[in-house]
């Protein structure tokens, strides 16, 4: 398989239960130090645990962060959140 390039499809290996290993996080202004710092470790923790992460930046606005959670969740029932209110 690996001759031929092939990759895994996330969305069949969800339906097969197996978990597409993909986390969203959500922060209400990654430009900040703090957070840029934060989703720098977690981001170099994650990938180094298998991980692929969907960084999002809800730029302290309700509506976008809806519209972020509700683009995750469409995604697959496997994703998990981190954003600060």
């Amino acid at each position: 398989m690996r001759e031929l390039g092939y990759k895994p499809n996330n969305l069949a290996r969800s339906l097969q239960g197996k978990s597409a290993k993909l986390i969203g996080l959500i922060f209400p202004n990654i430009s900040h130090i703090f957070y840029a710092e934060l989703i720098d470790k977690l981001e170099h923790e994650l990938f180094n645990r298998g991980y692929k992460t969907i960084i999002c930046n809800s730029e302290h606005n309700s509506n976008k962060e809806k519209e972020y959670l509700e683009m995750l969740e469409s995604q697959s029932s496997r994703w998990h959140y981190l954003w600060q209110p």
